[in-house]
């Protein structure tokens, strides 16, 4: 028997989607609309759909399907917890997301209590995959204390060109800062304009895509900063893992931190601490990306025999 859905006159919170709310069942499905145009998702140009997207895009279809992931500061402005739960996210990118293909977006509950599986499909088959969960317990609760530093971390931002963002307003991490025999360290800007995606999706709460963007610039900065590569070098998307507030205040200070190990070749697992309060520091998520390097004409190679 045919599954019935019915289709919403606008897109829940954002333009990101167009979604299609099941009536008796309990996949939720919508078309991820690309618009080429947008001034974050397509801040330069792009030959494929951004990771981020489906990312944010993914998140917002589970929003629109159930309340667990609703913003609301769950870190006040001391970065210490409060209830409100946690996400614990793990995605995964088979393969390119095409700009002109088209894209379903899936999310079911699973079989385990407040657990969801994504997928976003094309017509070779899923571009992205993987679960999201929520926690009421910190997952991190038995490691919340971190090392303090003498000097906060620079609030001016990064280089573009190192994150590969080309408009201001889109960059959020700071410059970076290399303690001694510890960590390198960057704080976690907010968007540089009042209509920023993640400003009108988060409102006064950074929410976990907005956090995992940070990191991914973060991700990104390393390939010339730590691992050698020029600064324009061509990246894929491998992996997203993160175990995450389900937001944070934004008055809270927060820092991603890396701590420095070799890159296998051209391929790089990158785990970064996110760190919460300046004061009495306390870890606050854990993100982990995973890309892979290549040249310029790997990449032509590459994309040129997309299909």
């Amino acid at each position: 028997m045919p599954k019935t859905y019915q289709t919403l006159e606008s897109p829940a919170r954002s333009s990101d989607t167009v979604v299609t709310e099941p009536l008796p069942v309990t996949t939720w499905r919508s078309a991820l609309v690309v618009d080429q145009s947008h001034p974050f998702y397509f801040d330069h140009p792009l030959d494929h759909v951004p990771g981020i997207m489906m990312i944010t895009a993914l998140l917002e279809l589970i929003r629109a399907a159930g309340p667990e992931m609703d913003p609301g500061p769950v870190m006040d402005a001391e970065g210490v917890a409060a209830e409100g739960g946690w996400a614990r996210i793990s995605l995964w990118f088979p393969r390119f997301c095409e700009l002109d293909w088209e894209t379903e977006l899936q999310v079911c509950p699973s079989t385990t209590a407040r657990a969801w599986t994504v997928v976003a499909t094309q017509q070779l088959g899923p571009v992205c995959l993987g679960t999201v969960a929520f926690l009421d317990l910190d997952p991190l609760a038995n490691r919340k204390q971190v090392p303090a530093y003498e000097e906060e971390p620079s609030l001016e931002t990064i280089p573009g060109y190192l994150v590969h963002r080309v408009r201001a307003e889109n960059i959020l991490l700071g410059r970076v800062r290399r303690e001694d025999g510890g960590p390198v360290r960057a704080a976690v800007l907010s968007p540089g304009t009042e209509d920023h995606l993640f400003a009108l999706r988060g409102g006064s709460a950074r929410t976990p895509e907005e956090l995992i963007e940070a990191a991914r610039q973060a991700a990104i900065m390393l390939w010339p900063y730590a691992h050698g590569w020029p600064s324009d070098v061509k990246l894929t998307l491998n992996s997203v893992t993160a175990d995450l507030p389900i937001s944070v205040d934004r008055s809270t200070p927060l820092e991603v931190r890396w701590w420095p190990k070799p890159v296998n070749g051209r391929k790089a697992r990158t785990s970064l601490e996110v760190v919460a309060g300046a004061c009495r520091p306390e870890l606050a998520g854990l993100i982990t990306i995973s890309m892979q390097a290549w040249s310029g004409a790997e990449w032509n190679e590459l994309r040129s025999a997309r299909q």
